[in-house]
């Protein structure tokens, strides 16, 4: 996992927020995982930075960026799928019971 997500840039393909879709709130930035584990979503006039993490069992992703809308985010998602060109991630809600799914594409 680690490597596939250094290994190029990415986009939200898809974001839905306890049901709702929020993809385009996304479109036009690309994300950029580095090997220090520090990451870059940027669309040439917003930045935002943040960390990321692989678990040592590489099913889980920990998320951490600063600013909006990025810190949507802000969590630890389970890794449901992982291809060299497509990401899939879930993440339960604990408070409201509610699914988020965040799909990253290679550009």
């Amino acid at each position: 996992m680690r490597d596939i997500l250094i290994a190029t840039n990415w986009k939200v393909a898809s974001y839905i927020d306890s049901g709702v879709d929020e993809t385009g709130d996304y479109n036009g930035y690309t994300v950029d995982f580095k090997v220090n584990d520090q990451v870059t979503a940027t669309n040439g006039s917003n930045t935002n930075n943040g960390s990321w993490l692989v678990n040592g069992s590489g099913n889980e992703l920990t998320l951490n960026f600063t600013g909006v809308p990025f810190n949507e985010f802000n969590d630890d998602w389970d890794i449901v799928s992982v291809l060299p060109t497509r990401i899939e991630l879930r993440d339960v809600s604990g408070g409201g019971g509610g699914t988020d799914i965040l799909i990253f594409e290679k550009i």
